[in-house]
């Protein structure tokens, strides 16, 4: 349906365009989608993408269809970059565990020290 040439400019194959009275062609994709599709068209390699994989993936399906080969390899990129960074401990939730432990800690001391008080006024 599309390419892009190598100046940039989109070349349409007009056996497979739907296009109005006017000329202005219908393309039946998400409108949703298709900001960034336009935004690399606009800006290349600084399009704002989203750390979300799902809508990435969405995306990499409209780069395809669009046959835009360098948005595609970016979105390769940020899908690996993702993925790494999600095997990568989170250091809050490390310092957090690290708490949790300190205050279970904590209250089985607090408990087992109840408890000794506890037997200890029953003796009296």
């Amino acid at each position: 349906m599309f390419r892009v040439d190598k100046s940039g400019r989109i070349v349409v194959n007009s056996a497979n365009v739907i296009q109005d009275r006017s000329g202005k062609v219908f393309i039946d994709r998400d409108a949703e989608l298709f900001r960034y599709v336009l935004q690399f068209l606009r800006d290349g390699r600084r399009v704002v993408l989203p750390d979300d994989v799902s809508l990435l993936k969405q995306i990499l399906r409209e780069a395809e269809f669009f046959g835009l080969m360098e948005l595609q390899a970016l979105i390769a990129e940020n899908i690996a970059a993702a993925r790494q960074a999600e095997l990568q401990p989170n250091p809050q939730a490390v310092q957090q565990q690290d708490a949790l432990e300190e205050m279970i800690e904590v209250m089985k001391k607090v408990s087992h020290q109840l408890n000794l008080n506890s037997l200890t006024s029953i003796r009296r």
